[in-house]
Formats: structure tokens, sequence, C-alpha cells
């Protein structure tokens, strides 16, 4: 259901501007109605030489060197319980990491998708990036940190996104003293997504990882420069913590809380 404001009532006191509307700016020239939909959803994914090791009473998985690949495909059905939606969505990614020994490690995720059929794709399920205007990083292989949230939905036939992090680990902060018994480590990355020549938007960043005091070693610092294809551009900084058990934001893959 739409959000729509039914009341301009506040406690505060003096003047005070009317509320603004609920929605984005980017999106505001968009039909906005009730958003009836039957969807279909299938997705596969799998990974070479995934093993298991067998233990007495439970199976272990164990993870091999090969990336992960994935694919899932969304239907919308119109017809069925009011749905109005009607549309073919794909996309296909891999995910993995290449180990550079001493260099350090490149961890990436790349995609590519798009839309076969557009009859009708309601707001909700137009293709979204992972964009993030908070000053806590989004979960990183996934998002783009300073990428407005609404700005570039699309409904494209083809488009393509890829993350992609150097992390140099000691490679350059063990050669320098006060870096070394600090401990930190410097990464390296870019995040793009990509439709069309009037369509794109991408960012790279440098980060300073493994902030923290012995063994609170919770956070990481991004630097992220940003441009897109009507030559705005930002910059910003994007604070990421990590925290195990049950709360997380600094993230590769795995729980984004």
């Amino acid at each position: 259901m739409p959000l729509e404001n039914v009341s301009d009532y506040s406690w505060a006191k003096g003047n005070r501007a009317p509320f603004t509307d609920n929605v984005p700016a980017e999106i505001a020239g968009y039909d906005k109605p009730a958003h009836h939909a039957f969807l279909l959803h299938a997705g596969v994914s799998y990974q070479p030489g995934f093993t298991y090791v067998q233990y007495p009473d439970f199976k272990s998985p164990q993870s091999s060197n090969w990336p992960v690949f994935s694919l899932s495909y969304d239907k919308g059905i119109p017809g069925i319980l009011d749905s109005k939606t009607d549309f073919d969505k794909w996309r296909v990614g891999i995910h993995g990491n290449v180990r550079l020994k001493l260099l350090g490690v490149i961890t990436y995720d790349v995609a590519a998708g798009g839309f076969l059929n557009d009859a009708y794709v309601g707001l909700p399920d137009m293709m979204h990036i992972h964009g993030n205007q908070m000053a806590l990083a989004a979960p990183y292989l996934r998002s783009f940190q300073l990428a407005p949230y609404y700005r570039f939905s699309n409904t494209e036939k083809l488009y393509g996104e890829a993350h992609v992090e150097y992390n140099l680990y000691g490679l350059l902060t063990n050669k320098i003293p006060l870096l070394r018994q600090a401990k930190l480590y410097f990464i390296l990355g870019n995040n793009t997504f990509y439709a069309s020549n009037k369509n794109y938007y991408t960012e790279a960043f440098v980060s300073i990882d493994n902030i923290g005091y012995k063994l609170y070693r919770l956070l990481r610092l991004d630097f992220v420069q940003s441009w897109d294809a009507e030559g705005r551009r930002s910059n910003g900084i994007r604070l990421g913590l990590r925290v195990g058990g049950l709360f997380s934001i600094k993230t590769d893959r795995g729980t984004e809380w």
C-alpha cells in the first residue's frame, strides 16, 4: 500500500513547515497504486568441488576454491488474486575470491540480469540497486555506499553489476613501522552498475580495515568517490562495523543484521 500522510499534527511549537511527501524524489513520477502481485521465484546456486566431511553424528560442509555460480528467475503473473503484474526477470551471478598468497586477496561478486518481458512492472518489482545514504556502510560486495536508493531503479532488458575488493592485508602496512604495530590493512575496491551509456553508476573506494585494539578490531573506514551517467560526482566516508554473534553490519556475504 502506498504510504500517505493523513495528518499534519505535531507537538512542535512555533512556525513549522508541513510534512513532506513520503515519496522519494527519484520515483515521484511513477504510478504508485496499491500493489497486488502474484509472483513465482526460482533460484539455484552451485559451487564445483563442494564436499562434506562425515562425522559420527553429522556432516560438515567444506567449500572449495571454486566460485559460487547462481541463477534466479522471477515471474509476475496477472489475473490471479487481483494481480496486475506481468513480467519475466532473470539474474545470473558469480561470487568468489582469488588468493594471491603474500599479495593479498581479491574478492568479487559479478552479476548480469534484465527483463525478458516488462508488460507491467510495479514499483516494488523493478530492479533496484542496493544504495546507501547512511554513515554506516551497507553490506560490502553487494551494495553501493553512496548511491541514492531509487535513482537507478529500472526495467532494463540487460544490465551488469560488479563489486570487487582487493584486500592487501599486510602487503604495505607491514613495511611501515607505526602501521605494522597497529595491524591495519588497506582495501581497494570498486562498485559498478551499468545498463547503457545513459544509465550507469560507479564508485571507487580506499578503505582502512582491522581498526581497533587487541582482540577488538571491529571497525573499517571507507573513503568513497562516485560518478554517474549525468555527470554527478559525490564523495563521502562510510564506517563499517563488525560485531560477532547476533549482530553484524560489516559483512561480505552473510547476515546483515
